[in-house]
């Protein structure tokens, strides 16, 4: 089955790709405005996104015969990309499903 990913463009972090992870092992890097496209077995899989030490939440799914669409973006809560990396790591980086 196809998963897509696709990365939000946003100020913070320009220039730099995000790491996808599935299951917890990098399978592709997004860069901003990019997606990237990658296959998952059938059943149940874990998906992140990550820079440097700083993850997404992990979002679960699973893996049937249609393909599947989600979205990372660079978090936007009011501490500064410094703070949410050091307080508030699951700010950092947003992960979502996308109908």
């Amino acid at each position: 089955m196809q998963v897509r990913v696709n990365r939000v463009k946003r100020l913070r972090d320009a220039g730099r790709s995000y790491k996808v992870l599935l299951d917890r092992e990098t399978v592709a890097k997004v860069a901003g405005g990019k997606s990237t496209t990658f296959d998952a077995v059938p059943g149940e899989h874990r998906l992140q996104c990550s820079i440097d030490r700083a993850t997404s939440a992990e979002v679960v799914f699973v893996a049937a015969d249609a393909g599947l669409v989600f979205e990372c973006e660079a978090g936007e809560g009011r501490l500064s990309a410094r703070g949410d990396a050091r307080h508030n790591r699951g700010a950092y980086l947003q992960l979502r499903q996308v109908p």
